[in-house]
């Protein structure tokens, strides 16, 4: 996710907050032994509008078991 946001044409400011998140979500992942979904539907509604990243965000929903909000 993160090649594709520094890919995408997106404004500067943007793609940053939205590298930061995909930050997050790694930062989550790595130091929790159990994984807060309602954290992860909070934050992928920030991709829901990038086509890139559809599979991406597909693929986690998948794997977590949640709907996006």
């Amino acid at each position: 996710m993160k090649r594709t946001l520094e890919q995408a044409d997106l404004h500067t400011e943007k793609k940053k907050e939205l590298i930061d998140v995909v930050q997050f979500l790694l930062n989550e992942v790595e130091q929790r032994e159990e994984v807060k979904s309602y954290v992860f539907r909070g934050m992928l509604v920030h991709f829901k509008d990038i086509s890139a990243l559809k599979a991406d965000v597909d693929r986690i929903v998948n794997i977590l078991d949640i709907k996006l909000l």
